[in-house]
């Protein structure tokens, strides 16, 4: 019976695990800021709003250089245009990242299959 109910446990285990949430493309081993939005709309970030979030996180903006920023939403890369005005693959305060954002629409939620 004990034999029974652990494999019922681990197998109901092993589902659960399976299932989609939404953040799997998530790297947590990087630093990692998020911008909320409720409109479809062109946004430009720059440095002092990206130093600010990457200081409280414990990171130097100089410590990542500027091709190494991605964009994703939905879980997919979102094309972004980084300008950097000296050409010199760090943040300086001149230079900004600009991309376009997309209300949300319940796309994670489709997928979720109870």
């Amino acid at each position: 019976m004990k034999n029974v109910l652990f494999a019922c446990i681990y197998l109901f285990s092993s589902a659960l695990a399976a299932q989609i949430t939404g953040s799997e493309w998530i790297d947590f081993s990087k630093p990692h800021l998020k911008y909320k939005t409720d409109q479809e709309e062109l946004v430009r970030i720059n440095f002092f709003t990206v130093e600010l979030g990457l200081l409280k996180l414990g990171t130097r903006i100089q410590s990542v250089p500027l091709d190494k920023y991605r964009i994703f939403s939905h879980g997919q890369q979102v094309p972004l245009l980084i300008t950097d005005l000296n050409n010199n693959n760090i943040w300086d305060p001149n230079d900004y990242i600009e991309f376009v954002t997309h209300k949300e629409d319940g796309h994670f939620d489709s997928l979720h299959v109870f």
